[in-house]
């Protein structure tokens, strides 16, 4: 046994934007079972990019597939944000859309991903807001309504 210390490692960093990369593009089976957690997900995956430089690997139309993704998990009746599309349509009648079932932490981690797909980047060094489309109403509402009595 030895008191020296081990030799510090370099991060794999290009290794770790493909396995972040890869997770965002295609849940892996492995983590297909908790598709309803679909949107946490993305926040690691997206959250790591940012932390390892990687967000410029994102061109605009997928950022833009992804902020539409984010937007169509948004529950227009009660606000917030759901983890994954909803797969039980048992009774929807033929002009009813399905809305995921809103969540404190989907709502949280879907705005912060609004954020991090809005960052400047050499192709959009001002994007516009990530919140414009929110009903920002209806989503205190909804946060208020996750509050308990005691305000905890």
């Amino acid at each position: 046994m030895t008191d020296q210390p081990e030799p510090e490692q370099e991060l794999a960093q290009p290794s770790h934007i493909r396995y972040a990369l890869r997770h965002l593009r295609m849940l892996p089976p492995a983590y297909q079972s908790d598709d309803s957690n679909r949107i946490t997900f993305g926040f690691f995956a997206l959250s790591s990019l940012a932390i390892l430089g990687g967000l410029d690997r994102l061109d605009l139309a997928e950022r833009a597939d992804y902020i539409h993704w984010i937007y169509r998990r948004w529950n227009p009746k009660l606000g917030g944000f759901g983890g994954a599309p909803n797969i039980d349509l048992r009774g929807l009648g033929p002009d009813e859309e399905p809305s995921d079932q809103p969540h404190l932490t989907h709502t949280y981690t879907a705005l912060l991903i609004l954020a991090l797909l809005t960052l400047p980047s050499d192709e959009t060094p001002e994007p516009e807001s990530p919140y414009g489309n929110l009903d920002l109403p209806k989503l205190l509402q909804f946060v208020r309504d996750c509050q308990r009595p005691n305000g905890r």
